[in-house]
């Protein structure tokens, strides 16, 4: 059994003895066998604040690099989730969250044993319009797409300084869509991808 002790940044006082009492009990009989007093001293460390950096929004799919901030003296780096799972230990973590969530950064002094916490929110985009091929494009143009969380997409083309629009229903389990674009006035498009009647992101698309 290790038995280490921390102060919480964050909850420091003038206070600097403290005393920990360990006692040891026979599990049937309930009789003392052994006991131990620790007396803790705090000692006097440069105070700091843990940093885990920006929070960061990435696509479904993709990995984030979580890095801390470096307290310039001796310290563990450990990372965990919001259950209290360690994940990681290190200055530095690489994520690919399939959901958005939150991650716990804990910093502890190597020489005093100092410690203090910040959380940073990674907020993942379950829906991505992705690459135009080719574009400019002459006859077709393929487009790439992520909406498996959705019930509901499709894309709306809509050609500059006109009304002209047309919408393009898509299989959310599917990630590519060849669209015509045999019948299509030469010109500048904007294509809009739209999932579960809420607009996502749009593109620019040149047809020549």
């Amino acid at each position: 059994m290790k038995i280490t002790f921390n102060f919480l940044v964050d909850e420091l006082s003038e206070k600097k003895e403290f005393y920990y009492h360990f006692i040891q009990r026979d599990n049937e009989t309930e009789d003392i066998i052994g006991a131990k007093m620790f007396k803790i001293v705090r000692g006097s460390s440069n105070l700091f604040d843990a940093d885990a950096g920006q929070d960061k929004e990435i696509d479904k799919n993709e990995s984030v690099t979580l890095s801390a901030t470096d307290i310039n003296e001796p310290a563990t780096y450990n990372w965990y989730d919001l259950d209290g799972n360690l994940i990681s230990s290190g200055k530095d973590i690489t994520l690919s969250p399939d959901i958005t969530q939150k991650y716990k950064l804990e910093v502890i002094t190597t020489s005093d044993g100092f410690k203090d916490y910040d959380e940073i929110n990674v907020e993942v985009n379950p829906f991505v319009l992705g690459v135009m091929s080719p574009n400019p494009a002459d006859n077709q143009v393929t487009i790439n797409y992520l909406a498996e969380d959705s019930t509901s997409a499709y894309l709306v083309l809509s050609e500059l300084n006109t009304n002209n629009t047309n919408n393009y229903i898509l299989n959310p389990s599917e990630n590519t869509k060849t669209l015509d674009l045999s019948n299509y006035n030469t010109g500048i498009y904007f294509v809009s991808f739209v999932c579960d009647g809420v607009f996502v992101a749009s593109a620019t698309l040149v047809v020549q």
